[in-house]
C-alpha cells in the first residue's frame, strides 16, 4: 500500500485560506451585529477578503502542479491580507495578518525573479487602494 504525503507548505497555505474565510465571516457577522447594514465599503472589504482567501486556496491546490504559479498566487494573497490587516488592525486585522503570514509561509523561499514577484504583490495592493478610493 503506497502512502502519499502532503507537503507541509501546502497545508500551511490551506490554513491561510481557512483563516481568511474565518476573518471574512467574522467581519460580516460583526457588521450585522452592529445593525448598520452593508454599504459599499463593507461590501468591498468582504469581497477583497474573499478574493484573497480564494487566491490562498488556489495557491495551495496548485502547489503540487505548478510551483511557480502557486508561489506567485500565494504572494499576491499574502500581500493583500497584510495590507488590509494593517488598515483594519483594530477590527479584523490580526486575523488577516495571521492569514497573510500563513500564505507567505506557504509560498516558501522565492524561486522567481524579483520582477515576477512584484507583479502579484503590487497588483493586490493596487486593488486594495483602488477599492478604498472608489468606495
Amino acid at each position: 500500500m503506497a502512502t502519499r504525503t502532503v507537503p507541509m507548505r501546502r497545508v500551511v497555505a490551506a490554513a491561510g485560506a481557512v483563516a481568511g474565510g474565518v476573518a471574512d465571516i467574522g467581519y460580516l457577522r460583526l457588521i450585522a451585529d452592529q445593525g448598520t447594514g452593508i454599504d459599499a465599503r463593507v461590501a468591498f472589504v468582504a469581497g477583497f477578503v474573499a478574493l484573497m482567501t480564494a487566491l490562498a486556496a488556489i495557491g495551495a491546490i496548485l502547489f503540487g502542479r505548478d510551483a511557480t504559479a502557486s508561489q506567485l498566487v500565494l504572494l499576491g494573497s499574502a500581500s493583500g491580507f497584510f495590507g488590509l490587516g494593517l488598515i483594519a488592525l483594530f477590527s479584523i486585522g490580526m486575523t488577516l495578518i495571521l492569514a497573510g503570514a500563513l500564505a507567505l509561509i506557504g509560498a516558501g523561499p522565492l524561486h522567481v525573479s524579483g520582477r515576477q514577484a512584484a507583479v502579484p504583490i503590487l497588483g493586490s495592493l493596487s486593488l486594495l487602494a483602488a477599492g478604498f478610493v472608489l468606495t
